[in-house]
């Protein structure tokens, strides 16, 4: 009988240390401020402009910092925080909205619908991360250096 509370104790404890570990953050200003400075002349979409052009439903994110090119050259980066319940509707957004912006790409830069079908979607813990460039991954790793 003993042995039994022991174990009990000690499997709750285990649980309860398990529950108690930290997500994963990502400090999203300095890592775009580091995207800033590898991308050449980005610059931060607005709410009216995500929600009227690109069908986003900004409600369903906590905090977001979405930029294109001013270039037109289909640079692109999205770091989005969301809630798990909505994970998956902003992720269905984002790919709607990747379709709006290959439609719009196509009318002047195929190299930019090439970058855009090639992104580097992903996410950790409750980020979800965009990034579409020529090298997607030297931008996410570039990324990685502010996730906790």
């Amino acid at each position: 009988m003993k042995l039994k509370k022991i174990i009990m104790v000690i499997g709750l404890a285990i649980i309860l240390a398990g529950c108690n570990k930290s997500a994963s953050t990502l400090d999203m200003k300095g890592a775009s401020t580091s995207l800033d400075e590898k991308y050449q002349n980005m610059a931060l979409m607005s709410e009216k402009e995500l929600e009227g052009i690109y069908n986003q439903d900004t409600t369903l994110m906590e905090e977001y910092i979405i930029k294109s090119s001013e270039n037109q050259n289909g640079n692109f980066y999205a770091l989005i925080k969301v809630k798990s319940e909505n994970k998956e509707k902003v992720k269905n957004n984002m790919d709607e909205m990747f379709s709006i912006l290959e439609n719009q790409s196509s009318l002047y830069s195929p190299e930019a619908v090439n970058l855009i079908k090639n992104k580097l979607a992903t996410s950790v813990g409750d980020y979800l991360i965009y990034i579409v460039s020529e090298n997607n991954e030297e931008m996410y790793n570039v990324v990685k250096e502010y996730i906790n």
